[in-house]
């Protein structure tokens, strides 16, 4: 009984030395921050640059220990996520144009954060289907005349060389 007794007494003791150190030492548990990136996705949407116009789905990359994300446009939380995926779809014609920051914040259950945000600018569609169309014509005029040049000097050329033929 008293082998029994001392036995016990020593699995206490032990058990008490490690919680002891662990408690006082910081060892009870490892905690992570949570990560978080954020990405941007075009539904029905067109972009130029950092251009944007249209409905577009903010998608996140977490961390597994997250359980919330917000999302914010600027400072107004737009909003709360709390089931996996962590996504957020908008439209912008709905908001004022300009130059906009999209910012993510993630949480995990202990309420350790982690953010990321990103900028674009919210532009009207047919402003940048103009830029668009007056870039393509551009680009093609200025094809146009390279091309034009370069076959009346091929002609001239080739006509040249017959004269001197003759």
């Amino acid at each position: 009984m008293r082998n029994k007794f001392r036995k016990l007494s020593l699995v206490v003791a032990f058990v008490l030395v490690v919680y002891y150190f662990a408690a006082f030492n910081g060892l009870s548990s490892i905690e992570a921050e949570p990560t978080v990136s954020i990405r941007l996705y075009r539904d029905n949407a067109y972009g130029f640059g950092n251009d944007i116009s249209g409905l577009l789905t903010v998608r996140t990359e977490v961390s597994t220990d997250v359980t919330r994300v917000e999302f914010y446009l600027d400072t107004l939380l737009q909003s709360n996520c709390t089931t996996s995926p962590f996504n957020w779809s908008f439209d912008t014609n709905n908001y004022t144009l300009g130059l906009h920051t999209i910012k993510v914040v993630a949480y995990d259950a202990l309420g350790d954060e982690a953010s990321a945000e990103i900028q674009r600018n919210f532009i009207e569609f047919p402003t940048l289907l103009i830029l668009s169309i007056i870039v393509a014509t551009v680009v093609i005029t200025f094809a146009g005349i390279v091309i034009g040049i370069f076959r009346a000097r091929k002609r001239e050329a080739k006509e040249k060389h017959i004269s001197m033929r003759r």
